[in-house]
């Protein structure tokens, strides 16, 4: 093997082992930089489980269950648009993959901006979860941080379980979220012994 090839080699194992950026997500804008146009009056599906895979997130909604962006309140949230479920109640997924692929990762920082409309009975929880699918953190929306009543109000929250988070779990009982930033991303998670470790040991 040649210098060159030894230091190409090095190089791109490098990258390989960058973490991904941090990335937040507002809904209001595809990776490509295309405006999320919220249909409005029953209509749901604006955006795919796949629409954020660029930035290395996953949403996943109950089957049969669409996606749907929502519209927020300018005054306290990033306006216009927030993500739900076109029921209004079901257990949406997020998972983390390196951008742009299919491999699983982690994150060590997970932010949600979550709002309810006066709806009752309203819900919201979450849960976080490390790739072997272990419980690491848990939390119900609170009648707090009210920004405007009528029509909705919102509250923050920012996971800092120990461990590494591969899932969020939100249950959404006519609740959205307005915004979404994963703070940092770590190693890849593969089926290897060596990928176990260096997602706990990086």
């Amino acid at each position: 093997m040649t210098y060159r090839s030894i230091v190409l080699a090095a190089l791109s194992a490098a990258f390989l082992a960058v973490p991904a950026s941090a990335v937040t997500i507002t809904f209001e804008t595809r990776p490509d930089g295309t405006p999320i146009q919220n249909q409005g009056g029953g209509g749901c599906g604006e955006i795919t489980s796949e629409t954020f895979r660029p930035w290395g997130v996953l949403f996943t909604p109950p089957e049969g269950d669409p996606l749907n962006i929502m519209t927020t309140l300018g005054e306290c949230l990033s306006n216009p648009n927030s993500l739900g479920l076109c029921s209004l109640n079901g257990a949406l997924n997020i998972t983390f993959v390196r951008p742009g692929t299919n491999t699983s990762t982690v994150v060590t920082g997970v932010d949600l901006a979550m709002l309810t409309a006066t709806f009752l009975p309203w819900f919201g929880g979450i849960k976080t979860y490390d790739p072997d699918g272990v419980l690491l953190d848990s939390w119900l929306l609170p009648a707090t941080g009210f920004c405007r009543e009528p029509p909705a109000y919102y509250d923050y929250y920012h996971f800092s379980a120990p461990g590494r988070i591969a899932r969020v779990e939100c249950t959404l009982q006519y609740t959205g979220i307005d915004d979404l930033m994963v703070t940092e991303a770590s190693t890849p998670v593969d089926g290897s012994t060596w990928g176990r470790i260096k997602a706990f040991y990086p």
